[in-house]
């Protein structure tokens, strides 16, 4: 009966723990889609180019092992970093 008990409670555990990965995985695209909006307003808006640098890095470290945050860049940030590209070709600098 004790073994059971044991089963029973690593299905259990082994659930609750899938289901609270699932509602993280839920709740996180929206929080990306705001951080990568929030970036790509900050390289659009910056005025000075190192403000527009520190912008494309933040972005940049957001983008590493993140899907979600990929492809919000890929449906909203396109016109903004080929603007960017266009604007500022001759910075070296540029991430």
């Amino acid at each position: 009966m004790n073994m059971l008990r044991g089963a029973v409670g690593r299905v259990v555990a082994t659930a609750k723990m899938h289901h609270a990965n699932a509602n993280a995985a839920l709740t996180a695209a929206p929080d990306d889609e705001a951080e990568v909006e929030l970036q790509l307003q900050r390289v659009s808006d910056a005025i000075m180019p190192e403000f527009r640098r520190e912008a494309i890095v933040q972005l940049k470290e957001l983008l590493v092992d993140n899907p979600k945050a990929q492809r919000a860049v890929g449906e909203m940030g396109m016109p903004v970093l080929a603007t960017v590209l266009k604007d500022d070709r001759d910075d070296i600098e540029l991430a």
